[in-house]
C-alpha cells in the first residue's frame, strides 16, 4: 500500500480495491498493454481495436475499471450514437471490441462485475448499397486522371465491366 492509502490510525484504506486490484487504474491502458503483451494481433486488427480504445480516451465516460459499470457504458454507447458519423453495425463492434476487456476483467476478478451482463445493444443493419447507373460507370471511365488514379480507373472499369471481385483483382 502506498502511503496515500495508510488512513491515521494505521490502516489500509481499501475503498478503491476489488480482490486487491486498484479500481483507479486506467481502463484505457489496460486494453494497450493486454493486447500488445497478452495478443497477437494483426496489424490491421490492431488498427481497429485501437480506434476503439482511443473513442474511449475520446469520450470520457470510461476512464477508470471504477467506471466500467452498466450505467457509463449505456453513456458511452449514447455518445457514440449522438457523434453522428458512425452506424449502428460499427457502435456494435466497438462494443463487442471492449466488451472482450470487460470480459477478461471480470474473470480475473479484477472488478466485481461484467457490465455487458446488464446491457444488450442491437446490432443493426447494414445501409442498402445501391449499384452506379450506367452514367456513372461511363463518367468514372471518361474522367481523365494522372499517375497512378489512371490505372486505379482502369481497374475499377474492368472490375466493373466483368463483375470481377475487388478481392480477386
Amino acid at each position: 500500500a502506498s502511503l496515500s492509502e495508510i488512513q491515521p490510525n494505521g490502516k489500509i484504506d481499501n475503498t478503491h480495491f476489488y480482490n486487491g486490484h486498484d479500481q483507479r487504474q486506467s481502463f484505457y491502458d489496460f486494453c494497450l498493454n493486454y493486447s500488445k503483451t497478452h495478443e497477437n494481433l494483426k496489424e490491421s486488427t490492431w488498427k481497429h481495436f485501437k480506434t476503439v480504445f482511443d473513442k474511449l480516451k475520446e469520450s470520457g465516460i470510461i476512464k477508470t475499471l471504477a467506471d466500467l459499470t452498466p450505467v457509463n457504458i449505456r453513456a458511452f454507447d449514447s455518445w457514440l450514437h449522438s457523434q453522428g458519423d458512425k452506424g449502428d453495425v460499427t457502435i456494435y463492434g466497438y462494443h463487442k471490441r471492449i466488451k472482450k476487456y470487460t470480459r477478461i476483467l471480470w474473470r480475473s476478478e479484477m472488478i466485481a462485475v461484467e457490465p455487458y451482463e446488464h446491457c444488450k445493444f442491437n446490432r443493426g443493419t447494414f445501409k442498402e448499397r445501391h449499384p452506379l447507373t450506367e452514367e456513372e460507370v461511363i463518367k468514372i471511365r471518361d474522367a481523365h486522371y494522372e499517375g497512378r488514379l489512371d490505372r486505379v480507373r482502369d481497374l475499377f472499369i474492368f472490375m466493373a465491366y466483368t463483375g470481377l471481385a475487388y478481392c480477386d483483382m
